[in-house]
């Protein structure tokens, strides 16, 4: 098996030798022959896989102004899974996009209601 000489983790898709990114750090790699990977990767849900209503229930819990969103107490007022509220929060602003559509910027306040 071909993996990468860093880490020893299969390559990110297509594979080797199309693609010479690690799949385990990101980083370029040479490739090296292996029985098996020496580290797995598990696949982290991407913002497509958090659903509207979870995104929802985040920003109800934002806008309440109640919590630091990295308070527990924030977590649990929000009802989500602890790993999907800290997905929300790494891919907050694809999320927001998403799920409210691109606001611009440079509009005023005003512009935007």
């Amino acid at each position: 098996m071909i993996v990468s000489n860093c880490c020893g983790a299969s390559y990110a898709e297509p594979g080797h030798p199309d693609n010479d990114i690690c799949s385990a750090c990101g980083e370029h790699s040479d490739a090296i022959e292996q029985d098996k990977p020496s580290i797995n990767v598990i696949e982290i849900p991407s913002s497509s896989e958090i659903s509207k209503e979870d995104f929802y229930a985040f920003e109800d819990v934002r806008t309440s102004g109640a919590w630091n969103m990295f308070d527990p107490r924030a977590i649990e007022a929000s009802g989500l899974d602890r790993k999907v509220y800290l997905d929300i929060m790494s891919e907050y602003s694809e999320l927001k996009e998403k799920y409210y559509g691109k606001v611009d910027e440079s509009a005023s306040v005003s512009d935007r209601a």
